[in-house]
């Protein structure tokens, strides 16, 4: 199982994966309080919408930031990128997405499997006090 390299590429793995997931789960509720507010003529819940909609795209565009650069330590794809990439045979979905599966299975599990190479990932950091140090 691989690991991945620092800790600041642990932090923003976990945070890029709670991002993809309040994503996920802010969709219905704004598709909800927008239908609400419709059938009932209530102004307050189109103004949630909105502002449901707003904290949206600032997030989304947050994802897209920091998804993007991160990698997977063996093949170097992003994992939780938005890349047009062949996925793997063996490359499992949640929800019909390959990234809500890789972003639950590092905020629920502590590993996640790549969907292009399909290899392990640990959510620890590599350890590299029993390095060589070959020029010494």
């Amino acid at each position: 199982m691989h690991r991945v390299s620092s800790k600041d590429v642990l932090i923003r793995f976990r945070l890029t994966s709670l991002i993809f997931l309040l994503l996920f789960l802010m969709l219905p509720l704004i598709f909800g309080s927008l239908l609400f507010g419709f059938y009932t003529n209530d102004t307050a819940w189109m103004k949630n919408a909105g502002i449901f909609s707003a904290a949206f795209v600032v997030l989304k565009v947050l994802s897209y930031m920091i998804g993007a650069r991160l990698k997977c330590s063996l093949c170097m794809a992003a994992p939780l990128g938005y890349l047009g990439y062949a996925k793997h045979r063996s490359a499992q979905t949640l929800c019909g997405s390959h990234r809500m599966a890789v972003s639950t299975s590092i905020l629920f599990m502590g590993n996640f499997r790549c969907p292009y190479c399909a290899e392990m990932t640990g959510m620890r950091v590599r350890d590299r006090s029993n390095h060589r140090n070959f020029f010494l």
